[in-house]
């Protein structure tokens, strides 16, 4: 009877066991979706013609399936129009996208991956479809002056001759 009633008490411990085991593999996925990598996006932003725009402002996002952001990070470009974020490990899951916005003097453009289905950095490049133009440029600047000098020029030939 003591035999008996010790093999039920092992019985019922093992059983205990069994079930939190079930339980636990339930719960926890075999596999996780989750990175163990950061996730680096990063690329240029350019003009129509290829201009790199120094100064643009870089919002990017990360979107899950559902297209709920996720995380967000922001970069401003620098003088070849390139920027750079990393995103941690628990900011990103595979499946999910990225957005990249660019805001530049008031115009804003955008572009989405397809679904994240790797670890590695992640290359999002911006490009106008028109051309911003500027005067920052040693072309643009002799341009200009020489526009505007060609008109002084003119203005003061034709009141001289009055």
């Amino acid at each position: 009877m003591i035999k008996l009633k010790a093999l039920s008490c092992l019985a019922f411990k093992v059983s205990i066991v069994a079930l939190m085991l079930v339980a636990v593999t339930a719960i926890v996925p075999a596999s996780s979706n989750a990175g163990t990598f950061p996730k680096v996006v990063y690329g240029y932003v350019k003009d129509s013609v290829g201009t790199p725009l120094d100064g643009a402002d870089i919002t990017v996002n990360v979107r899950r399936p559902d297209t709920s952001i996720r995380a967000t990070m922001t970069d401003t470009t620098g003088s070849i129009g390139d920027y750079m974020v990393s995103f941690d490990p628990a900011d990103w899951l595979i499946g999910d996208t990225v957005q990249v916005i660019s805001d530049f003097s008031g115009h804003q453009t955008d572009e989405t991956t397809d679904p994240l289905t790797e670890e590695g950095p992640m290359w999002v490049n911006i490009t106008y479809e028109y051309e911003i133009p500027e005067f920052g440029s040693t072309a643009g600047l002799l341009v200009t002056g020489a526009l505007l000098g060609a008109v002084g020029i003119v203005t003061i030939v034709y009141f001289r001759k009055r």
